[in-house]
Order: structure tokens, then sequence, then C-alpha cells
């Protein structure tokens, strides 16, 4: 069973959510939640025990990982912490999820339940879809983007590393989005969004 071993770096909610579609592609044997909490060490959270560290875990070299954090910060620390310990990466696609056989998903993307990405795109390394979202045709993912619940990202859309498009989004066709850039909440975003900003809106504007 250690080639069908796994652990989830953080125990907050989405990898809460994480535990439960490894649950939905069976025979996965979850080792624990990393969360750096010496006092929780030991508890069991949904029947998994909580680990404060990854040297608790015995034969790194034989497990995967998966970041647990839903923002795109702390998944970038968890990332490395994972990369600094062998961890092998494990993408997931939910049974639920919609994925065209054209389709590219790097080493560690997720796509969540419900999500939909079509023809010929690409989700890079890390980058996770987000319940109920949907990624058009010829569309770009970068390295550990964060899609969030019922974004709309239209076709031939790029997504610079380390983005965060927000639920409920929609991103028109054609539009690049910045690595690092936030796209907000049920924005709407029309034209190109510079690396490192934050837009809001209908249509989306940079905050001031």
């Amino acid at each position: 069973m250690t080639d069908r071993r796994v652990v989830i770096l953080g125990a907050g909610g989405f990898a809460r959510e994480v535990a439960e579609m490894l649950g939905a592609l069976g025979d996965w044997d979850i080792a624990g939640f990393v969360e750096r909490d010496e006092a929780r060490s030991g508890y069991l959270l949904n029947g998994i025990p909580i680990l404060a560290r990854l040297s608790d875990l015995a034969g790194l070299e034989e497990c995967f990982g998966v970041p647990g954090a839903g923002d795109v910060a702390p998944r970038n620390r968890q990332i490395t912490e994972m990369e600094s310990a062998g961890l092998r990466p494990l993408s997931i696609v939910h049974p639920m999820s919609v994925v065209s056989p054209s389709a590219i998903l790097g080493d560690g993307a997720v796509a969540c339940q419900f999500t939909t990405i079509t023809a010929n795109s690409s989700v890079g390394a890390y980058s996770m879809v987000n319940y109920g979202a949907t990624v058009g045709h010829d569309v770009h993912v970068g390295r550990n983007c964060v899609i969030g619940p019922g974004a709309r990202i239209s076709g031939w859309v790029t997504l610079g590393d380390g983005c965060y498009i927000g639920a409920g989004a929609v991103i028109l066709p054609r539009v690049t989005i910045g690595a690092g850039a936030i796209v907000g909440a049920g924005a709407v975003v029309t034209r190109e969004v510079e690396p490192g900003v934050t837009v809001v809106g209908v249509p989306a504007r940079p905050m001031s």
C-alpha cells in the first residue's frame, strides 16, 4: 500500500475537501494532515491523524503529497516544504469533474468536483480548479494558481504563475492575467491585468 500513501499539508477546510476527494477516488491511504501545531499532534480529524511535522512520517520518499491550503501564499509554503521533504506531487481529478483528453494537468494539479477543463488547455503544476469552475479551450494556467468556486475562464486566456481568481469571477476571451494578480469574487475581467495587481467589480478595475 506504500505506493498509494499520501499526506495532506494543512488541516483547514480545503485540506479536508482534498481528503474527501481522495476518498472518492478510492484506494488511497491518507497518512495524515500536517499542521504545525504541537498541541494537536496525534489527534484525529475526520478519522485522519494530525502530524505536527513531516519528520513524524516514516518513508517519506515513498509517499505522495498534496498542498491543502486554499490560497496562493500558504500553498507556496506547503509546496516548498513538500519538495524539500522529497514528497512526490499528486494530481487529483475528481471523478465528477470533466477534463478533456486534450487538456494537460501539471504535477500536483487538482480538478475539484463539478469542474470542467476543456480542449487543449493546460493547468500548471500545483494549480487548483475549485468546485464548479470552468476552464475554456486553449487556456494556459500557470504554476500554483487558485481558481475559485464557480469562476468562468473563457477561451485563449492566460493566467500567470500564482494568480488568484475569486469565486464567481468571469474572465473574457483572450485576456492575460499577470503573475501574482488577484481577481476579486464576482468580477468580470474584460482587459489585461498587470502582474501583482488586484482587480474588482464589473467591469473589473484595479483597486485604488
